[in-house]
């Protein structure tokens, strides 16, 4: 069954028989033997070293560090589904004084954690009983590292564990979590802050979870949880009058292209209407075979103007990839939008998922192997902006005080903000500085955790879509 896998593997990303070579890069890589010993199975083929992501370059920066093999279906269920099966907590290290601090720097509402009332701020000073959770580096599963991988094992792969917690009140608490299954919403808080007199919005998104569900030729069926929450937020701003839109995705690691493009239109000023928002680039095979069949490769804005506002900014930082930077990329030829915060992870590129099944020559029993999630497309906005594969830097640099509840006045993002509202510059004064005093405990950056979570950009419409084409031969 690993040799099928590996062959579909190999197969989707390079193959130009029935389906045409699907990965974006297809020209950068060698002739590869899907069977050859060295791939001990289809991951390493895929991802390993000299295996089909390892080849891509450019000035020689590496640029597929993003392609890989979903073997449980989990990426599917959290984008397209909105569902999750943990104990609902993301958890970071931060510097403390010079010393490493465990945090939870957010829990979604109706998951384990938030049922249970934990939330940003919320200090683990125990896991199972063990006082050991400092950071000791340098990452997860290479046996150097036993606190970080207690703690992860703990958080995100555990049925059950047992935390020791010091509440913002400065309280402990312990609290045994169970792993659950159950649906999130992105919008981890929607408010309306008041800067310079006036009315600002301020969202804090998690993650790019489908706006919609699709019949199997790709077009809209319904809508989501997630756009049920957007909506709402979008709402109470246009009720509150807000000229200016903060939307904070520091932690966001991207996810459906259609939600981008949904948040994009709620934003974009009504002069955008019916112009490029951002266009798809394939490999030559793939950009051809469009061509003769007369498909577009160019998203439009569509009714946009609902706000008609005079700044976004977007606080974003080394865990914000994909369709969030899509997000800010597509806005720029049409609005003032300003960045703060850090450097974005740099990913501006994104997968057509791949289902792979393998059919049982003696049953014919078909068994779902894994979803093949290898780089299909690269996007550009209006002004052909784009390759931002080392990130977009802000406009403002601030540092993720992770002890600080999320649209707290002391938060170094939106201070930021603020100053720039007040007098047009991003500077802080020492005025401000003394009445907004920082913590000392800012976020530990990159964090190892966020690596095992999902970084990416995905396009489940052109997959459907794609099965509705005529076939070559």
């Amino acid at each position: 069954m690993e040799d099928s896998l590996k062959f579909y593997t190999w197969y989707y990303t390079l193959s130009d028989s029935d389906n045409l070579a699907q990965y974006y890069w297809n020209d950068q890589v060698p002739a590869i033997n899907p069977f050859s010993t060295s791939f001990a199975n289809a991951d390493s083929l895929l991802s390993g070293q000299n295996g089909i992501a390892s080849y891509p370059a450019l000035n020689g920066l590496k640029l597929d560090r993003y392609s890989f093999l979903d073997r449980t279906g989990a990426v599917s269920d959290q984008i397209e589904g909105g569902k999750l099966g943990n104990l609902g907590m993301e958890i970071s290290w931060a510097n403390d004084n010079g010393t490493t601090s465990l945090w939870v720097i957010y829990s979604y509402a109706k998951s384990p954690a938030g049922d249970a009332g934990i939330g940003r701020g919320w200090q683990i000073i125990k896991v199972n009983g063990s006082s050991d959770v400092t950071f000791d580096g340098p990452g997860y599963g290479d046996g150097s590292s036993t606190n970080l991988n207690n703690v992860i094992d703990a958080v995100y792969n555990d049925p059950s564990a047992t935390f020791t917690f010091v509440r913002p009140d400065l309280t402990d608490t312990t609290i045994s979590l169970n792993s659950a299954e159950y649906t999130f919403n992105p919008v981890l808080l929607d408010t309306v802050l008041t800067m310079n007199s006036t009315p600002v919005g301020y969202m804090v998104f998690s993650t790019f979870s489908d706006v919609y569900t699709y019949n199997s030729n790709g077009d809209v069926s319904g809508g989501t949880v997630t756009k049920t929450a957007i909506d709402a937020a979008f709402q109470k701003f246009t009720s509150a009058g807000v000229k200016d839109l903060i939307v904070d995705l520091r932690y966001n690691g991207g996810g459906a292209v259609s939600t981008a493009e949904y948040l994009d239109n709620l934003i974009a000023p009504a002069s955008a209407n019916g112009k490029e928002m951002y266009q798809y680039m394939f490999n030559k095979e793939w950009t051809n075979y469009y061509a003769s069949q007369q498909v577009g490769l160019s998203v439009d804005f569509t009714n946009p103007g609902g706000l008609s506002l005079d700044h976004v900014f977007f606080i974003v930082g080394p865990d914000t990839y994909s369709a969030s930077e899509l997000t800010m990329n597509n806005l720029k030829p049409y609005m003032d939008v300003k960045l703060v915060g850090a450097t974005t992870g740099g990913k501006p590129v994104g997968f057509i998922p791949q289902s792979i099944y393998v059919v049982n020559d003696t049953t014919g029993a078909s068994t779902h192997m894994a979803d093949l999630y290898a780089i299909n497309f690269e996007t550009e906005n209006a002004l052909q902006q784009g390759g931002y594969f080392q990130g977009i830097t802000p406009d403002a640099t601030a540092d993720d005080y992770v002890d600080y509840p999320w649209a707290d006045a002391r938060d170094h993002n939106l201070i930021a903000i603020d100053n720039f509202l007040i007098n047009g510059s991003f500077s802080r004064s020492e005025a401000r500085l003394s009445n907004q005093p920082y913590s000392n405990i800012f976020r530990t950056s990159p964090s190892p955790v966020f690596k095992r979570r999902f970084h990416g950009m995905v396009d489940y419409r052109l997959n459907l879509k794609r099965r509705t084409l005529p076939k070559l031969h």
